[in-house]
C-alpha cells in the first residue's frame, strides 16, 4: 500500500550542468546561479545559463564575499 503522504511524489533527482566548466551539482543546488544569457535584443526565446559557485564568482563576482 502506497503512502498517501508520498503519493504522486516524484523519486527523480535533478542536477544542474554548470555552462562553463561543466561540473554536475548535488541535488540541493547550493550556491549555483541561473543567469540569463541570451541577447533580447536579437528576439531570441530567453535562455537561462546554470553556473557552479566558482564559475559565478569568476564570471559575475557572485556571492561577495565579506
Amino acid at each position: 500500500m502506497r503512502d498517501r503522504a508520498n503519493a504522486g511524489a516524484s523519486t527523480a533527482q535533478h542536477h544542474a550542468i554548470c555552462v562553463e566548466c561543466g561540473r554536475v551539482s548535488d541535488d540541493r543546488w547550493r550556491g549555483w546561479l541561473a543567469e540569463r544569457v541570451d541577447d533580447p535584443e536579437t528576439g531570441e526565446p530567453p535562455q537561462v545559463g546554470l553556473y557552479c559557485p566558482e564559475c559565478a564568482e569568476r564570471e559575475f563576482g557572485w556571492p561577495r564575499r565579506r
